[in-house]
């Protein structure tokens, strides 16, 4: 009997992929993003850990907040389209790319009601190696409240850690958006839609 892969947990501050800080166990600082709006283009960006490192960057219009361009580190300003194919048919619920060793991989979830998991070629796309957990009432708590939200992987998607968080928080925005229905960039970033989401 195969052994179960180890789990790793990082978890976001804020369940908002806009403006969250994303921790590992141990409580360390991988990742920041915050978001600037601008009139007519809005730019999120990942920082690595606690630093002014730019891991990524995100354009995106405000006019039914689709993202236009992606920097990732090191690399030229693309189309979304390119580093991201999404599905067509029978509707657009998977988004594909492919690391620096062109391994291929392909969240799927993309739709309303759902929550984005990651897949792998490896295996031709039938387990998840990483997925995305939203936050959970704790009952047993006093008074009851939410846990945070997770983003849970095992050590084979670990590998593209950066890749990994990066393309999932890009697509999250997007899906978290078209699930509630577009509107101003600025409420958004504040908490608005993305908050009341869970």
């Amino acid at each position: 009997m195969a052994s179960q892969p180890e789990i790793i947990s990082f978890t976001f501050s804020e369940n908002n992929p806009c403006k969250t800080t994303i921790t590992d166990a141990a409580g360390e600082v991988l990742y920041i993003t915050y978001t600037e709006t601008g009139k007519k283009v809005s730019t999120t960006r990942v920082f690595e850990g606690t630093s002014d490192t730019v891991v990524a960057e995100f354009q995106w219009s405000d006019i039914g907040l689709i993202i236009n361009q992606v920097t990732l580190r090191g690399e030229n300003k693309v189309a979304m389209h390119e580093w991201m194919r999404k599905s067509k048919l029978p509707f657009v619920d998977s988004a594909s790319f492919k690391d620096d060793n062109e391994r291929q991989y392909k969240w799927k979830g993309l739709s309303a009601g759902r929550a984005l998991e990651l897949y792998t070629k490896d295996d031709g796309y039938k387990q998840p190696i990483a997925g995305f957990h939203k936050p959970v009432l704790d009952k047993n708590a006093s008074p009851p409240r939410k846990g945070p939200a997770t983003l849970r992987l095992v050590p084979r998607a670990d590998e593209i850690r950066e890749l990994l968080v990066c393309s999932f928080l890009f697509l999250e925005i997007e899906r978290r958006a078209k699930e509630n229905g577009f509107g101003d960039s600025r409420s958004l970033m504040t908490g608005g839609q993305f908050a009341m989401i869970s």
